[in-house]
């Protein structure tokens, strides 16, 4: 998708219908963008540029379903608020657990340092998730908080010992087995034996 593509042009249309919308009824609210990318190629930081102020933000969930580093280009968005959308699980593991918490922080550094202004986590889950949510939580009180502090105090809170943050910190943002991943829809379960061991004694 570049800004030449007749889809980008629709879409700006679209938008600023959608705005228009707004405005005629009164609405007490703004608008924001969301969407797999901030913006179409080759300058992603596009919205900013052709959108009004009748959008107030200029948002995207985070590439590959988080597996993609914070995207530079909110660096260059300069006339709306910028709101980053870390990953907190994604829904092909949905089956299985999902431990980001070190992916989260970094994610909020990189937020950081393009001078984002809001920060929202996107998830299906709330008590699998629960780690990478506390981390972020607690990383807008405390921005130097490392994820081997969280570990640190998140074992001891949960088991009342410090030695399993050890465990959770080697476990932390790498591939876990997925067993059965989702794809496709409803009932789109796909089964790989591969990634299960059976232990016999």
């Amino acid at each position: 998708m570049n800004a030449n593509n007749t889809v980008f042009k629709e879409a700006v249309a679209d938008l600023a219908a959608a705005a228009e919308a707004r405005d005629s009824v009164k609405a007490p609210f703004k608008l924001a963008t969301c969407g797999w990318v901030v913006g179409p190629l080759p300058d992603r930081s596009l919205f900013d540029k052709v959108l009004s102020s009748a959008y107030s933000a200029i948002t995207s969930i985070d590439m590959h379903v988080g597996n993609t580093p914070v995207d530079p280009a909110y660096m260059k968005i300069s006339k709306h608020d910028k709101w980053a959308i870390p990953w907190m699980e994604d829904d092909p593991g949905l089956t299985a657990p999902e431990l980001w918490v070190n992916r989260t922080l970094e994610h909020m550094e990189d937020a950081k340092k393009y001078r984002c202004n809001g920060l929202l986590g996107i998830h299906w889950r709330t008590e699998q998730t629960s780690p990478q949510i506390a981390a972020m939580a607690q990383k807008s009180w405390n921005f130097s908080l490392t994820s081997e502090e969280f570990w640190t105090t998140w074992s001891m809170e949960e088991f009342g010992i410090f030695g399993p943050s050890s465990v959770f910190m080697k476990i932390d943002s790498f591939d876990l087995p997925r067993p059965v991943t989702w794809s496709g829809g409803p009932g789109g379960f796909h089964a790989d034996g591969g990634q299960v061991v059976v232990s016999q004694s």
